[in-house]
């Protein structure tokens, strides 16, 4: 797998609630897909801080979950290239895609371990003596 394979692979999963009340609140920010293509380690991990920092200050629980979403994708994107940088770009380990279907704290959590896989076996193969 490659990364553009693996970003493929995932989202930031939000849910209806926080979609609605995003809309009619004023927090459309927490709503907001996110994209990766083609970003850098250092602006992922920034995107990263951001996101976590939005979902601290967030003025409601239903934005809280939707910033919960960004953290969830933008932690798997982090992983996902640090995988890179030691194993290389087109040669990330096969892990299965995450799960996309069900609650939506399901599927964050899923997106989360999928980069957090991805790192693991990464790390693994690197250690390998060749």
């Amino acid at each position: 797998m490659n990364v553009h394979e693996a970003l493929n692979l995932i989202h930031a999963p939000k849910g209806a609630t926080s979609v609605i009340a995003g809309l009619l609140g004023g927090d459309s920010a927490s709503i907001q897909d996110q994209d990766a293509t083609g970003i850098a380690l250092a602006e992922a991990t920034e995107k990263l801080k951001t996101a976590k920092r939005n979902q601290n200050d967030a003025r409601s629980d239903a934005a809280w979950w939707g910033y919960a979403g960004d953290v969830a994708y933008w932690s798997a994107v982090v992983d996902i290239l640090k995988a890179a940088e030691l194993v290389g770009a087109d040669n990330l380990p096969d892990v299965p895609a995450p799960k996309t279907d069900g609650v939506v704290m399901d599927v964050q959590y899923h997106v989360e371990q999928f980069g957090a896989a991805i790192l693991t076996k990464a790390r693994k193969a690197a250690e390998r003596p060749r």
